[in-house]
């Protein structure tokens, strides 16, 4: 209730200001000017629906919440961004409007280093990876990945790969 109730209360005053919202869902109801920035795949209904309601990881009121939300958020968002390609391919799909694609930062300068072994770990260390096993979570690129560059021998001895997370339809 925050959003469609207090945010546009909060925002009255502030009538040039940009409201930038982290939560999937634009404040319907807000004068300002909005950028929504979609992070969650299943507020998509197509990304969603694909998985079995059985094993599903949101509750029906989110399912709803979503359904009712997402087509007034996307209409109503002077911008709306998404977190990957396959996610902004989904809701342009869905709702026939473009939608800008900005990746998760990563601070590149640190990769070679772990790489090749530069880095003090104070022993065996591991990469972990946790996250509900959603195939749209690429775990078998992840996997794929690390062995490529442990062939190469670009990972350094005693560090290993650790996966964390429910495996939500028992395929992965």
């Amino acid at each position: 209730l925050f959003d469609p109730l207090a945010v546009p209360h909060l925002m009255a005053e502030k009538k040039n200001a940009v409201l930038i919202t982290p939560s999937s869902v634009a404040s319907v109801l807000a004068d300002n000017r909005q950028v929504t920035l979609v992070l969650a795949p299943l507020s998509v209904r197509a990304l969603r629906t694909a998985i079995p309601r059985s094993r599903s990881t949101i509750t029906l009121w989110q399912a709803v919440y979503f359904r009712l939300f997402m087509p007034l958020s996307i209409r109503r968002s002077n911008a709306v961004v998404a977190i990957s390609q396959h996610l902004a391919d989904a809701l342009t799909s869905e709702y026939g409007r473009p939608v800008d694609v900005v990746h998760a930062g990563v601070d590149a300068s640190a990769l070679p280093a772990l790489l090749v072994g530069e880095i003090d770990r104070g022993g065996d260390g591991y990469v972990l990876f946790v996250s509900t096993l959603f195939p749209y979570k690429n775990v078998d690129r992840l996997l794929d990945a690390f062995s490529v560059l442990h062939a190469r021998r670009r990972v350094p001895a005693g560090l290993n790969l650790r996966i964390v997370g429910r495996d939500p339809d028992g395929r992965q």
